[in-house]
């Protein structure tokens, strides 16, 4: 039965492994498809179908993205294999080590660099790049907000790991009803998903194991609550940036979404039918780093002089600036890779 037991937990320990690899890529892109240019999108006569496209996938499902990292990095955060005693003082000074290099360098590279690129392009310092100083930790980069919130609770994961420890579940559901409040706070999204990725590994959970047990029924959940957050927000696609008019039903679409993509990606994996590409899983972090600026200035604001003023024009503006950007960024990646390496891995903090 031990034996049985020890398999058991390999299998779903290289089961989950491989659905994270996995996933890291179509996840990012999802990203992208949020951070596309929405002014000028929205500066095109393009139908209601063509709008209603966009919303779908930038505003409803795209949204699903950024949650199950921050459950990724909980649960690796706090992860100790080789350790019988689990997150011990020792073990919490190597993950600050750690994370200097992985996010604190990165973190203050790319945002230098934005930096620099702002005022070369407003030629000058103006008011609005001295207001980004000043908000200083929060980045001229605008995605390295994730970063930020990751190191802050990262210096705090002590105080996290003592409240997982002693109230475990009811803990992360405390800080679920917080984000499903819709409170304010402003790390109310990321702290939960952090938290209860955290929670699977404190008390030696495996999210995909976990999420298993549910069967097919939390797909199901989100396919419906995909077609009602799409109906009730639908309406004022033009006027507002994200979902919103219905707070419950959007958190609760996105949690569903998070539990269903564990669930069929490890299930494809499981049956062989998808695995992650080498290529791709080590260039997410440059991809994540360097998209905004390249999709919007370098694709996006050159293509809309060319693309038809209708939905057509519409649709192309929205999905080719996201592919030539993953292309163009994935092959300077593998050049950089082979010709600055050691550079290339210290902007990434060793991803590579």
């Amino acid at each position: 039965m031990y034996f049985e037991n020890a398999m058991e937990k390999e299998f779903y320990y290289r089961l989950q492994s491989q659905t994270v690899d996995w996933l890291r890529f179509p996840l990012i892109v999802l990203v992208m498809l949020i951070h596309v240019d929405h002014y000028s999108l929205m500066s095109l006569n393009a139908s209601h179908a063509a709008y209603g496209i966009y919303f779908f996938f930038s505003q409803i499902l795209s949204r699903i993205a950024v949650p199950t990292f921050f459950l990724f990095s909980g649960y690796f955060f706090f992860f100790v294999k080789n350790s019988a005693d689990g997150f011990t003082p020792a073990v919490y000074k190597q993950k600050l080590r750690s994370r200097i290099k992985t996010l604190l360098i990165p973190y203050l590279f790319w945002n230098l660099l934005m930096l620099v690129l702002k005022i070369a392009a407003a030629k000058g310092v103006n008011g609005e790049i001295l207001s980004q100083i000043k908000g200083f930790p929060f980045p001229p980069a605008i995605q390295f907000w994730y970063i930020c919130d990751l190191m802050i609770f990262a210096l705090v994961s002590p105080v996290l790991y003592v409240l997982i420890r002693k109230f475990k579940s009811y803990f992360v559901f405390l800080l679920g009803l917080l984000w499903l409040s819709d409170s304010g706070f402003w790390a109310d999204n990321s702290l939960f998903f952090f938290c209860l990725g955290a929670y699977f590994s404190v008390t030696n959970k495996n999210m995909v194991e976990q999420v298993r047990k549910l069967k097919f029924w939390p797909v199901i959940a989100f396919a419906l609550l995909l077609i009602a957050d799409t109906a009730v927000n639908i309406a004022p696609y033009k006027s507002v940036h994200t979902a919103s008019n219905n707070t419950y039903l959007h958190c609760l679409c996105i949690f569903a979404g998070v539990v269903s993509v564990l669930y069929l990606t490890s299930l494809m994996i499981e049956r062989r039918r998808i695995a992650a590409n080498p290529v791709l899983k080590s260039s997410l972090f440059f991809l994540f780093a360097a998209h905004p600026p390249v999709i919007v200035y370098a694709f996006t604001r050159p293509l809309i002089k060319f693309v038809p003023d209708n939905s057509l024009g519409f649709l192309i503006m929205y999905v080719f600036p996201v592919v030539a950007c993953t292309a163009f960024l994935t092959g300077l990646f593998t050049l950089m890779k082979k010709k600055c390496p050691a550079f290339l891995s210290f902007i990434c903090g060793g991803r590579i």
